[in-house]
């Protein structure tokens, strides 16, 4: 239904909806006219643009498509509790707190294979978090850093892990294109 182009820009307006510092641009700065300037430099606001503001505070300068951001964080907030948080975590600024380690714990439970011994089972949960890490940061996922990051051998890497892997990859490409098709699809019908 929705190709992805769609799910790109669904993409950027999740990044800036869910970014909590104004840019230079949104904070209606002209840059060349501020460097020239001798005057101090503003600093940059770490805000929320939200509905209302707390009781004695200036009204704080938010993007040109504020009410816009309002809307998809509303969607956002309408998801179930796994997309959201994977929303939240794959294109917020920050994620809260031990949102990687609960990624983790569903992604492990989704596995139709998931390995039955202890080292096996804490093994697979590293190479899992590390691919999420990786996706988060927007690093190229290098073989050579995996088996490094998760403890093992290259040989046992290559012999077991690397498929799994490629699995992971795969499955959180999926899951990613079925959050942003639903959050398409709410944005549509509201």
């Amino acid at each position: 239904m929705w190709n992805e182009r769609d799910r790109e820009e669904m993409r950027d307006l999740l990044i800036e909806a869910l970014s909590e510092s104004v840019s230079m641009r949104s904070a209606g700065l002209d840059i060349g006219e501020a460097m020239s300037d001798n005057a101090p430099q503003p600093a940059k606001q770490n805000v929320f643009c939200t509905g209302t503001r707390p009781r004695g505070q200036s009204k704080i300068i938010c993007s040109l498509d504020v009410f816009e951001h309002l809307k998809i964080k509303r969607l956002v907030e309408s998801l179930s509790e796994t997309e959201r948080r994977w929303i939240h975590y794959r294109y917020g600024d920050k994620p809260e707190g031990d949102e990687l380690d609960q990624l983790v714990e569903v992604g492990f439970v989704w596995m139709e294979d998931a390995p039955k011994r202890k080292d096996a089972i804490q093994t697979t949960k590293k190479l899992l978090s590390s691919v999420l890490r990786s996706r988060r940061e927007v690093n190229a996922f290098l073989h050579s850093k995996t088996y490094e990051e998760i403890q093992v051998s290259r040989q046992v890497f290559l012999r077991r892990y690397k498929a799994k892997k490629d699995e992971f990859e795969t499955h959180l490409d999926r899951f990613d294109a079925s959050a942003i098709d639903q959050l398409l699809t709410m944005r549509a019908i509201s």
